[in-house]
């Protein structure tokens, strides 16, 4: 080294060089997401830019969704083992070695709340080396660029994903509380897979459901794809409510029911959507009867459902509401008028169940059921009628009347 070097230029000479090197990792980086990103545009681009990783690299490399689905693998790796491996595991990147592999496992984290929502990704990038620590580190000018890339598919999936449900929102939604171009419905019907002028039936399952419950439909949709069903799916006034082509063969129908949340209710059929709103009343007293029985569990079919249930079915929600008013004005008129008769239809006019479910003592109920059914005026199905109707009734028709 020249004597007339100083130590302050020899530390400006050594920043400069780290300089310098930043600067070529940054434009490798860039490089690398300018190749990668043709990727993007594949149907797959998870695998097309994993594919593309390799061979830029010669690494390995999987993608694994945080539930443990494999969404693209490129090479020999060990997959199961490495899904077992990080699957549950805290999103920090990590190192581990199986074999004579040597993993980096990244968690891929396409919006703040990814892994909250259940809807992150792992990515594992491998090598074989003779070294114990020559893993793939995150900073690495093509890595860094795989994982921003991978980001930004994750996203636009996830973007494409919920514009489908808030497609399929709004087609359940017209379909059930009625449309101004039931043309376009129609139209839309079709593109997601029905046959113009075919049947098909409303479906309303659960309780209780809220729209972002993850996954409450998934192994409903998976058997009605496997069946070739085509199916629309969104909820509703806190159910789940599915539009299902109707198909010849019978199985296929009871057995995405079976899938979902019980109870459930299956309405009569239907070829034009002008009738979806009937469908949806049908099929909420269809759930409204399976939740009665004595086995709940068992879907339940409108056709199949008493005289009183498709009496009232028949109805739209201004003449339903009409028919019961007389009762709705008696019920009206007693403590608590409108749970007391409900757990009174509920619990099968059994007075010590509906002291339990109403926590008063049984000379309260009776002297209620006395109040409501003692003079002779109403009989127990018109409570009957009443409950039917009132559960029959949307949200939609009640909030307008507001």
């Amino acid at each position: 080294m020249p004597s007339q070097v100083t130590p302050r230029e020899l530390i400006s000479l050594v920043q400069g060089l780290n300089s310098a090197r930043t600067d070529t990792r940054a434009w490798r980086r860039l490089n690398a997401l300018g190749v990668l990103a043709e990727s993007l545009a594949s149907k797959a681009p998870e695998q097309s830019l994993l594919t593309k990783y390799s061979e830029i690299t010669t690494n390995v490399g999987l993608v694994i969704s945080q539930d443990g689905e494999i969404v693209a693998s490129v090479g020999e790796l060990p997959v199961r083992t490495i899904e077992r491996t990080v699957r549950g595991a805290e999103p920090r990147m990590r190192q581990f070695s199986i074999g004579r592999w040597l993993l980096s496992a990244f968690p891929v984290e396409p919006e703040l709340t990814s892994w909250s929502l259940g809807s992150g990704y792992w990515l594992v990038l491998g090598k074989r080396a003779a070294s114990a620590s020559d893993y793939v580190a995150q900073s690495a000018p093509v890595a860094s660029a795989l994982i921003q890339l991978l980001k930004v598919a994750a996203r636009s999936r996830q973007q494409h994903s919920r514009a489908e449900q808030l497609r399929d929102s709004r087609v359940v939604s017209e379909l059930a509380y009625g449309t101004s171009d039931p043309e376009r419905l129609e139209l839309q019907m079709i593109s997601r897979g029905f046959s113009r002028g075919a049947g098909y039936r409303v479906v309303v399952a659960g309780q209780g459901v809220v729209a972002t419950d993850p996954g409450i439909a998934v192994e409903a949709l998976e058997r009605a794809a496997n069946n070739k069903l085509p199916v629309v799916v969104s909820s509703l006034e806190r159910t789940l409510v599915l539009v299902v082509a109707e198909q010849p063969n019978e199985g296929a129908l009871e057995s995405l029911c079976a899938a979902l949340p019980s109870p459930v209710g299956i309405s009569g059929l239907a070829t034009s959507v002008d009738l979806g709103s009937c469908l949806y009343r049908q099929a909420r007293l269809a759930k409204l009867a399976a939740s009665l029985s004595d086995a709940p569990n068992i879907p339940a079919h409108f056709e199949r459902c008493r005289p009183l249930v498709k009496a009232v079915g028949a109805l739209d929600d201004a003449a339903a509401r009409s028919l019961a008013a007389a009762v709705e004005q008696k019920v009206g008129s007693i403590a608590d008028g409108g749970r007391f008769a409900s757990a009174l239809v509920e619990e099968s006019f059994d007075v010590r169940r509906v002291a339990k479910r109403m926590q008063v003592h049984p000379n309260t109920v009776r002297n209620r059921q006395a109040a409501l059914l003692g003079d002779g005026v109403l009989k127990a199905s018109d409570i009957e009628l009443w409950y039917f109707t009132a559960g029959a009734r949307t949200s939609k028709f009640n909030a307008g009347e507001e």
